[in-house]
């Protein structure tokens, strides 16, 4: 039997939206755990492909394990023929990403740096919409820079606030830290805009980000060993399947030796999440990518709280998602602070506060800003290790945090 994920009953209405997905049709095998099997199956099927006129696709693989096929359809009659064909597990979608505005609000002052930070040789890497090249203090950190956006459908706001969060974090929420760190970065732009407002809009396929993550990785592995990734696909709630993308990022973490801190996920009916909370379900869980066995995954604690605030301080913000993982593993792994909202959805003083791409201080919310908070942590403890060990300085902040 195949599973095709993302139809309805509806077909004709259903219809009128392939010119969005045609080219996006995702095909997963039945795995038989043996290789003569699995390659007689896969030639099988590409054997009905052409049979059935597909002439449009191509193999997509990472390692031995994670094999797809990404089909162009042009109706629904063409699923119906696909899932007619024997060996084909699933038919799904390649995801797409885009940026999209957490809400940042200006505070209308700018950041004036106080502290002195102590400039260390260890290496973190942002794959996001991109540094601000306007915001200087950022820049005099980036010792690499890739941009797999065109520069109009670049808004920098997003991994400009984490780089700032990364670096300064503390300082900008009043935090107090002893002997701080600057650390180098590695400056990815792979997101584009989807805020008509600001720009041209775009997105990208997950298999074109899936492509970039490992070109981007193998060349940068050998020093830049700490990743922020904060992304999430808000439809792909975690089940009793490990998703695909958190799957490509275990092998990615595997193969390189690489570490990846992934955000849990924004709930949007974040109203209700009140503390302790109200109601159970499983629609507030973590999504994807966060259910990446080997990455870390980081939930969201209010930092500030007032009379109207939905959650006090240091309990779990309301947006943020909780587990478990797949097949019941620990996720979130780690919380930090990501901010509160208010009642009438005001984010004014409850706010993590940031950089904006000019150098201003700007507040926001979302694990996407408790994530490099985690990134700071675990880069400090990596960087006064003489033997440097991804997997010992996880187990030592983890274990710290318990």
């Amino acid at each position: 039997m195949t599973f095709v994920y993302f139809f309805g009953e509806d077909h004709s209405k259903q219809s009128n939206q392939f010119e969005k997905i045609k080219g996006r049709i995702k095909i997963k095998f039945f795995d038989f755990d043996n290789e003569f099997d699995n390659q007689q199956i896969t030639e099988y099927v590409i054997g009905q492909l052409s049979a059935f006129g597909f002439s449009e696709y191509s193999n997509i693989s990472y390692g031995l394990n994670i094999k797809y096929l990404k089909v162009n359809v042009n109706s629904y009659s063409d699923i119906v023929k696909l899932s007619s064909i024997n060996g084909i597990k699933s038919i799904d979608l390649f995801q797409e990403y885009s940026f999209i505005d957490n809400g940042l609000k200006k505070t209308g002052s700018s950041y004036n740096q106080l502290q002195h930070y102590e400039k260390t040789d260890t290496q973190i890497g942002i794959i996001d919409t991109g540094i601000s090249q306007s915001n200087q203090l950022l820049q005099n950190a980036i010792i690499a820079k890739e941009s797999f956006v065109p520069t109009a459908y670049q808004n920098n706001t997003h991994a400009t606030f984490i780089a700032s969060t990364i670096q300064y974090g503390n300082e900008l929420n009043g935090i107090k830290e002893s002997n701080p760190k600057e650390f180098k970065l590695v400056d990815i732009a792979a997101i584009p805009n989807s805020d008509s407002s600001t720009g041209p809009t775009d997105t990208i396929g997950e298999d074109e980000l899936m492509e970039i993550i490992e070109t981007i990785v193998k060349k940068y592995s050998y020093k830049t060993k700490i990743w922020n990734l904060s992304i999430g696909i808000e439809n792909q709630i975690c089940d009793g399947n490990i998703s695909d993308f958190g799957a490509f990022l275990d092998y990615i973490q595997a193969k390189y030796n690489v570490q990846f801190f992934i955000p849990s996920g924004n709930y949007s009916n974040y109203k209700s999440r009140t503390w302790p909370p109200s109601q159970n379900n499983e629609y507030d869980r973590i999504i994807s990518p966060a259910d990446s066995i080997i990455g870390l995954t980081v939930g969201s604690l209010a930092l500030y709280d007032s009379k109207t605030s939905i959650v006090k301080k240091d309990q779990p913000s309301p947006f943020s998602r909780k587990g478990p993982g797949t097949g019941y593993t620990v996720k979130p792994e780690l919380v930090d602070y990501g901010g509160n909202i208010s009642h009438s959805d005001s984010i004014s003083s409850l706010g993590m506060k940031g950089m904006d791409i000019n150098g201003n201080i700007t507040e926001g919310i979302g694990t996407s800003y408790s994530t490099p908070r985690v990134v700071r942590k675990f880069a400090t403890i990596y960087d006064e290790m003489i033997e440097k060990d991804l997997l010992l300085s996880k187990a030592m902040w983890i274990g710290y945090t318990n």
